[in-house]
């Protein structure tokens, strides 16, 4: 019934029968026959074509044959690096090359910040991207919510009164401990506390005048409220992020779950054979020995991988549609697999030790 659910849901639904072909103990043996090496050629045919040409030219531009694990890493380092450097050339170009840059710098839309953003909120997947960008916008929000409040009880910040002073220091300290002590997001801990400091150190400086009105107070805009030139930022900044993670190609967090399990599948099968082999031998060998270790960490690393992505998955369809009926179909999958091995990891410990013990 899984397999049939997959089928119809995902649009790798031929390699995951491949896979499953593959994986079958009667089919695959540790040494590699010529029915297995015809398996694994179409298996891997079927998965490259599923990838699409560019997401396949993509991926081997970065070495994906010979590494996959630092193709990934390397794709999604170049994705930011050349967004970050698209964003960067307004704040760094000098005034007056173009009006409207310089239309967008005057009214506070346009900074910095929108770099900031980018270097903080990038992921591995456009799901944990999201998740995380998300993240980064309720900080943003949360911050100007209190500079509202701050102002809203002293229109103008600490001056010479006193009183405004100590209100200012007791309202952003109770702020700042409360975000650090509730059991909320780090990247929602870190915006909201960094976008609030530049608002604190203003209102308490008497110096310094912040243009602040809160949107409840009227004659609300970007010209009078820095804070919403913020927010401006923050969304611009959060639509680059994006565009990073979609461009050339969607970096689905499901495609690399599916492409983990079709592996973790096979590898599976093979450390159960490695495991009998093993000790089906009148002398068994040391060295099949530490490959049968090795091979039990590499699916070990397999089955941390998926669950993060699973998870990160739920905003690319918010628990609607065939993606989350896909998504729910591979949580049991890995859950399978992960069961799995905690079997054959704890079988092959005792088995070790009683040997052991034996000798």
């Amino acid at each position: 019934g899984v397999h049939h659910v997959v089928e119809r849901s995902s649009p790798h639904s031929r390699c995951i029968e491949l896979a499953m072909d593959v994986e079958s103990p009667e089919k695959e043996q540790l040494i590699h026959t010529p029915r297995t090496l015809e398996l694994v050629t179409r298996t891997r045919g079927a998965l490259s074509e599923s990838r699409g040409w560019i997401r396949t030219s993509t991926q081997k531009l970065f070495g994906h044959d010979w590494n996959p694990r630092f193709a990934a890493n390397a794709e999604v380092a170049f994705r930011g690096a050349l967004f970050l450097l698209l964003c960067s050339i307004p704040v760094i170009i000098p005034d007056g090359v173009s009006e409207t840059r310089d239309m967008m710098m005057k009214y506070g839309v346009y900074n910095s910040s929108v770099c900031v953003f980018i270097v903080f909120n990038l992921g591995k997947t456009f799901g944990e991207a999201f998740d995380i960008a998300i993240s980064g916008i309720k900080g943003t929000v949360l911050a100007a919510f209190m500079g509202w409040i701050m102002y809203t009880i002293s229109p103008g910040g600490y001056t010479d009164e006193s009183i405004d002073f100590w209100l200012g220091v007791v309202l952003g300290s109770v702020y700042v401990c409360v975000v650090m002590l509730l059991n909320l997001n780090l990247t929602l801990q870190m915006f909201a506390i960094s976008n609030f400091a530049g608002t604190w150190m203003v209102f308490l400086n008497p110096k310094e005048i912040a243009i602040v009105t809160p949107p409840w107070v009227g004659d609300w805009s970007l010209q009078t409220d820095i804070l919403l030139q913020g927010l401006v930022c923050t969304a611009i900044g959060f639509a680059t992020v994006m565009a990073a993670m979609l461009l050339p190609y969607p970096l689905w967090s499901l495609t690399y779950v599916q492409e983990n399990q079709l592996v973790m599948n096979r590898s599976i099968s093979k450390v159960l054979h490695m495991m009998v082999n093993y000790y089906s031998q009148t002398q068994p060998n040391v060295y099949h020995k530490d490959a049968v270790l090795r091979s039990l960490r590499e699916v070990q690393s397999m089955t941390d991988d998926n669950d993060p992505l699973i998870r990160a998955a739920w905003w690319e369809c918010f628990g609607m549609g065939r993606t989350q009926l896909k998504r729910q179909v591979l949580h049991t999958m890995d859950q399978m697999s992960s069961r799995v091995y905690d079997l054959a990891f704890n079988a092959w410990t005792v088995s070790t030790a009683s040997a052991h013990e034996y000798r």
